[in-house]
């Protein structure tokens, strides 16, 4: 695990559908990822949040709003006449220093992270993915980022493949399978909570998908299944995922 943590060292760690899961992520890649993305359209009008890390570890030394931290999510019609969620992006930006005196950045984008994906990331500088938690219905985004379904609104269709785009040649995946449609990524969801359990049937395998061979490294916490940590090596050159 120590080899991939180094592979993504100094890369963006991105969070769509986050709502206030940061402190295991924020805790576990601190030592090795700089800046953080949390995205959801649930955070709160204004942008008016807590503190992420702990104030005896951490103090904020800036912290900055952006875009339309204000905006109401409404219901729209396209000419076509299908009718869409929209909401103005916006942030929250913290800066903080470590009692040791590294700094962090931390971004809370209040928005859809299928448009984050597609409009706020550069090619190959995504280090770490994380999604869990999530599911179609019932409070969930009904996103699917770890699959390649098709929509009518092209910037939120085909998610992997636009992920795999923003994913350095070694990055690193964290899922529980939700809104997957990836064989082995949903084996085990609303399952089992135990990830030793479901690395132990992982460890040493090798799988393909989207241009990438993946090995699971590691394991986090449950949420809806085990949260299994997955090693991404790129096969092929960015923009040829299938």
């Amino acid at each position: 695990m120590q080899d991939w943590m180094e592979a993504v060292r100094e890369a963006t760690f991105f969070y769509p559908a986050a709502g206030s899961d940061y402190l295991e992520p924020l805790t576990i890649f601190q030592d090795h990822i700089d800046t953080f993305w949390f995205c959801d359209v649930g955070y709160a009008n204004g942008l008016d949040l807590c503190a992420v890390l702990p104030k005896d570890e951490f103090r904020i030394i800036q912290r900055e709003k952006s875009g339309a931290p204000t905006a109401i999510k409404e219901r729209r019609k396209a000419e076509n006449g299908l009718c869409y969620w929209f909401l103005l992006p916006s942030k929250l930006i913290e800066s903080y220093e470590r009692t040791d005196g590294r700094r962090l950045t931390v971004v809370r984008r209040r928005g859809f992270g299928q448009i984050a994906l597609s409009e706020e990331f550069d090619d190959c500088s995504i280090g770490v993915f994380m999604h869990r938690g999530d599911s179609p219905g019932e409070a969930g985004s009904n996103v699917y980022f770890l699959a390649n379904k098709k929509t009518r609104y092209e910037r939120c269709g085909r998610l992997f493949d636009k992920l795999a785009r923003r994913l350095k040649g070694k990055a690193l995946i964290i899922s529980d399978g939700s809104n997957s449609s990836i064989g082995w990524l949903r084996r085990f969801h609303h399952k089992s909570n135990a990830g030793h359990e479901a690395f132990s049937r992982y460890e040493g395998r090798l799988f393909n998908y989207g241009g990438f061979l993946w090995t699971c490294v590691g394991w986090l916490s449950g949420k809806n299944g085990p949260t299994l940590v997955w090693g991404l090596t790129r096969q092929e050159p960015v923009g040829s995922t299938s």
